[in-house]
């Protein structure tokens, strides 16, 4: 290849299959996540502290999984699906990267580049995603503050059981 050629690019039938298939995925997500999941956590995050799991208390899950998990999980996500492609750009010896990879497919018309310019875009995205797990790092510490501020009065707060233990663990 020579350093003046264009990346192929997807066809016109190609990019509406491919967005018509994240539509096909994405609605329901969104469907389920707007009618289902955001109605149920806004009652349960009221009386999270209520709960206890495995020596954790709901409110403390709550938390962490907004400072902590929500990062990581997010970096998780971004290294499935861009990893593979920036590691192969990142780790070839310096005079054969190449970005876009060879006969990858591209939304519009991209010129190769080699070399050290081909390294700059994957290596920000990694810097980036060092960035947002060293927050999530930070979160652990964030959320333990913001729990230590929060008050777990279980008694007054609590609806109560309508079953007693005893009754719970007969049935």
């Amino acid at each position: 290849m020579t350093k003046g050629e264009f990346a192929p690019e997807y066809t016109k039938k190609e990019k509406l299959s491919l967005l018509l298939m994240h539509i096909a995925w994405a609605l329901p997500l969104l469907f389920v996540t707007q009618h289902y999941f955001l109605p149920w956590f806004s009652v349960y995050i009221t009386q999270a502290h209520c709960y206890q799991y495995a020596g954790w208390a709901g409110n403390e899950l709550v938390f962490y999984g907004l400072f902590v998990g929500l990062p990581v999980s997010l970096v998780c996500i971004i290294l499935l699906i861009e990893g593979p492609r920036t590691l192969q750009i990142i780790l070839s010896p310096n005079g054969s990267a190449q970005n876009p990879l060879p006969n990858e497919k591209v939304f519009k018309p991209t010129r190769y580049m080699y070399g050290a310019k081909a390294k700059i875009k994957p290596t920000i995205l990694l810097i980036l995603l060092m960035l947002i797990l060293a927050m999530s790092i930070r979160g652990i510490f964030w959320a333990q503050d913001i729990i230590a501020m929060t008050s777990t009065d279980i008694t007054s707060t609590c609806p109560p059981c309508k079953l007693s233990l005893t009754t719970q663990i007969s049935r």
